[in-house]
């Protein structure tokens, strides 16, 4: 969880440096894996792609505006629905965060 927005710097140095690629190396050492992404923003900047290139990881073309498609995005569904149905939703930062968790862990 980040605790600010998360733009193609972030991206890069956080997410995709900090575990995408080392997972996508040790379990496609061939360079034989795709990684999907959806149309975000820090998914699509050219500093993003640059970076992906230079580590010759190979990503999933995607459909502009295809929600329907990614499986993440239903399950992204499924855990709000989850939190908001909580007894007592969330009602600061700092309790959304540990109902996040909670029903992330709930989640068969």
């Amino acid at each position: 969880m980040f605790d600010r927005n998360v733009n193609a710097q972030v991206y890069v140095n956080q997410v995709l440096a900090d575990g995408i690629v080392s997972f996508m190396q040790n379990n496609f050492p061939h360079c034989d894996g795709k990684l999907q992404q959806d149309g975000a923003r820090p998914h699509t900047t050219r500093v993003t792609q640059q970076f992906l290139a230079q580590r010759n990881i190979n990503v999933l073309e995607w459909a502009a505006m295809s929600p329907d498609m990614s499986p993440i995005d239903h399950l992204w569904d499924e855990l709000k629905q989850c939190v908001y149905a909580r007894a007592q939703p969330p009602t600061n930062v700092n309790q959304l965060r540990e109902a996040v968790i909670e029903e992330w862990e709930n989640i068969p």
